[in-house]
């Protein structure tokens, strides 16, 4: 079963996120129905409850209106009893009571191994939209709205890679306001994602080669 709805302009949703696109007609399909494996995935309850809002509703669904749904349908009372809930807690209260939060290397959670590039094929693809986007970033000229733009202009010709990878195939640094993004000695394809070179590994690696992790990565 599947219904149709219509996300305005101002909703923060996923759907017409820009407000780019006419929403007078609908323009969004939610299937309802679980397919597949998606059971191990989505809690019964949470899935139950969110089919009856979806189902309460028709039309256009304002930012208001998608928060009076949440708020109305899944709220704590509802959910309490909801097998994801109770995981929830019980993770909750063990790193409540056992994790130390300033340790950095002991807790697990702060240790984040990956990191945001640019291939190089991509850059020399892109490499005046880029350069024009950074030229935004750094100068006062331009409003805070087209920084936010060449931003994330600038963030969408990234990949997220190992950090090491980056350690491995750097070339060199974008200078962006506040960070740097590196630009590495990588291909990218939509169908096979981001590919390395061995060959291409840059001088900065003086680790052996071999460290059991393979040339290509997607």
């Amino acid at each position: 079963m599947r219904k149709v709805f219509s996300f305005c302009a101002k909703s923060n949703s996923r759907v017409n996120r820009k407000g780019n696109k006419d929403f007078s007609s609908y323009n969004c399909f939610v299937f309802t129905e679980i397919q597949g494996n998606a059971h191990r995935f989505v809690d019964d309850d949470i899935h139950s409850l969110s089919k009856q809002a979806i189902l309460s509703v028709d039309g256009i669904i304002s930012e208001v209106l998608k928060k009076e749904l949440i708020d109305e349908y899944l709220s704590i009372e509802k959910i309490e009893k909801s097998k994801y809930y109770q995981k929830y807690r019980k993770i909750y209260k063990d790193y409540k009571e056992k994790v130390d939060y300033f340790s950095l290397k002991k807790d697990g959670i702060r240790s984040i191994d990956r990191s945001d590039a640019v291939p190089i094929d991509i850059y020399n693809q892109n490499e005046s939209a880029i350069e024009k986007a950074l030229e935004v970033l750094k100068s006062d000229t331009y409003s805070r709205d087209d920084k936010l733009k060449a931003n994330e202009e600038i963030l969408g010709f990234t990949v997220s890679v190992p950090k090491f990878r980056i350690d491995d195939y750097e070339i060199k640094k974008l200078k962006m306001p506040y960070t740097e993004l590196p630009v590495i000695n990588s291909s990218y394809d939509s169908e096979c994602g981001i590919r390395f070179d061995k060959e291409k590994k840059t001088k900065k690696q003086d680790k052996s080669d071999d460290n059991g992790e393979p040339d290509n990565f997607i």
